[in-house]
C-alpha cells in the first residue's frame, strides 16, 4: 500500500516507461478500424495483452532481465486493477477479475508464442481468431492483425538491447 509513496527504483521506472509504450502501441486506431477488433473493454484488453506479450518475449532475449519482465507484467496487473476500479467494479470482485485477466495474459502468451514460431501466419491467424472472435465478421481482419503482430514482433527483435533496458521503445 505504501509503495505508491516511495520513489520507484530504476528498474521499476524503466518497466513503467516500457509499459507506457505498450499502452500507446495498443491504442493504435488501425487495430480497431482496419482489423475489426471491437473498440470495447474486451477488444482493448486483447490488443493490450498482445503488446505485453510481444514486449515480454523481447525482454526474455536479454540476459538476466527476468526482473524487468516481471516488473512490466506487474505494471500491467496494476493498470488492469486501476481500470476495473475506474469502471466501477466492486472491491469484492475486482481481485477475482484481475486474477482472471492476468491468467488470460499467460494463456494467450502460450498460444501466441507457439503461433509466432510457425512459418507463415496461418497459426497466428487462428490464434487471434480464437481470442478475438469478432474478427470473423470483418473480412481479412484476422489476417491484417496477424501481419501487424508479426511485424511488431520483428521490429522489437531488431531493436538494440539498450533501447529495451532504457525503456526507449515505440511500437510501429
Amino acid at each position: 500500500m505504501f509503495s505508491r509513496y516511495r520513489r520507484p527504483s530504476k528498474l521499476e521506472a524503466t518497466a513503467h516507461k516500457l509499459y507506457g509504450a505498450v499502452v500507446a502501441g495498443a491504442r493504435d486506431p488501425s487495430f480497431y478500424r482496419d482489423c475489426g477488433v471491437p473498440d470495447t473493454a474486451a477488444g482493448r484488453y486483447e490488443i493490450l495483452v498482445l503488446h505485453v506479450f510481444l514486449l515480454a518475449e523481447r525482454i526474455r532475449q536479454l540476459p538476466g532481465a527476468d526482473d524487468l519482465e516481471r516488473q512490466v507484467v506487474e505494471a500491467f496487473v496494476t493498470d488492469i486493477d486501476d481500470n476495473m476500479r475506474e469502471m466501477g467494479v466492486g472491491d469484492v470482485t475486482v481481485h477475482r477479475k484481475v486474477k482472471k485477466a492476468t491468467a488470460g495474459l499467460f494463456e494467450r502468451a502460450l498460444t501466441y508464442r507457439a503461433a509466432l514460431l510457425q512459418p507463415g501466419d496461418n497459426k497466428l491467424v487462428e490464434a487471434v481468431n480464437s481470442h478475438v472472435p469478432e474478427l470473423a465478421g470483418h473480412p481479412g481482419g484476422a489476417e491484417r492483425l496477424a501481419t501487424a503482430v508479426r511485424s511488431r514482433a520483428t521490429a522489437l527483435t531488431v531493436l538494440p538491447d539498450s533501447a529495451i533496458t532504457s525503456g526507449e521503445i515505440t511500437f510501429v
